[in-house]
Formats: C-alpha cells, sequence, structure tokens
C-alpha cells in the first residue's frame, strides 16, 4: 500500500478510469478493531477490479479496504459505525474511537483533493 493508500498513473487523455474499492489493506489500529475475518471483508470489497484500469491513460488504484473508509459515499457516511452502515455486518470489536474515525475521514478528504486536482488537470486537456 503506498503511504496515501492509493496510486495515480496520470497520462494525457481526459479520460480518468478509478478503482476506488479494490484495496483490503487497513491501518493498524482499524485492523485491531474490526471483527471481521479477512474473508468477510474480501467479500464485500471489490477486489481485482484495479487491473480493468489497463484501459485508460489516467488511473486510480485504491488499495485500502472499504471497511476503513467508503470513498464512495458522502463524507457523513463513508466511516462505517454500526452494522447498519455496512450489510447488517458486525464490523467492530468496540466503539470506534474519534481519533481513528477523524484519520480515515482525513484519508477521505486527501483522496477527493488529489481528485480534483486529477480532474482539473484532465479537463484542461
Amino acid at each position: 500500500m503506498t503511504d496515501k493508500g492509493w496510486i495515480t498513473v496520470g497520462g494525457d487523455g481526459p479520460i480518468i478510469a478509478t478503482a476506488i474499492h479494490a484495496g483490503h489493506e487497513l491501518r493498524t489500529e482499524v485492523e485491531a478493531l474490526t471483527a471481521l475475518s479477512d474473508a468477510e471483508r474480501f467479500r464485500e470489497e471489490d477486489p481485482f477490479t484495479d487491473q480493468w484500469l489497463w484501459g485508460a491513460e489516467t488511473t486510480v488504484a485504491v488499495s485500502r479496504s472499504r471497511f476503513e473508509v467508503d470513498l464512495n459515499r458522502p463524507r457523513e457516511s463513508a466511516v462505517y459505525i454500526q452494522p447498519a452502515d455496512a450489510w447488517g455486518l458486525e464490523l467492530w470489536k468496540s466503539e470506534l474511537p474519534p481519533e481513528v474515525i477523524d484519520q480515515s475521514l482525513a484519508i477521505y478528504d486527501d483522496f477527493y483533493r488529489d481528485l480534483e486536482q486529477l480532474c482539473d488537470r484532465a479537463a484542461e486537456l
């Protein structure tokens, strides 16, 4: 996993392909709190979707698990807190500490900041 949790490959075309849930990686503090097995997480992630990115010149492949931060949801629901947030799954061994949630939301913000810059650059082509 990269430090950010995603890899961007920039190209010269206006099309951007993304695989935002191809990842299975969790930060250490999130992994320690999850009640889900690797197999349970893997079933709800979108493994190998990053392999479909080859057709676009500009790509973004996310290696973070949606169980850490769901980049496909609005910011206010991007961190799963209760089972209803994630298909009824019992997610956590204990309540997520605010600092864990804040760090996940910071990752969300960083991702969308990077994506905005990438889109702006593509729009100029």
